[in-house]
C-alpha cells in the first residue's frame, strides 16, 4: 500500500483544472486501512464489496 494513504476533504484541497503536480494535503479526513480486489466480471463480488465500504474502480486499458 502507498505511504500516504489519507483522503483530504474537498474543502481543504479543492479541484482546479490545471496541469502540474499534486500538493500534499495538510490533513487527512479519512484513511484507508485495507482493500480487496474484486475479480473482473464478478457481479456478486462487486455487490459484496459495495455492501461493506465505498468502491473505487480502475480500468486497465492495455487489455482492450
Amino acid at each position: 500500500m502507498k505511504k500516504n494513504k489519507g483522503i483530504a476533504l474537498e474543502s481543504a484541497y479543492p479541484y482546479k483544472a490545471v496541469d502540474g503536480s499534486c500538493k500534499k494535503a495538510a490533513k487527512s479526513a479519512a484513511t484507508i486501512k485495507t482493500f480487496t480486489d474484486v475479480a473482473a466480471g464478478s457481479v456478486s463480488g462487486l455487490m459484496s464489496a459495495v455492501n461493506i465500504a465505498p468502491v473505487s474502480i480502475a480500468v486497465d486499458a492495455e487489455e482492450w
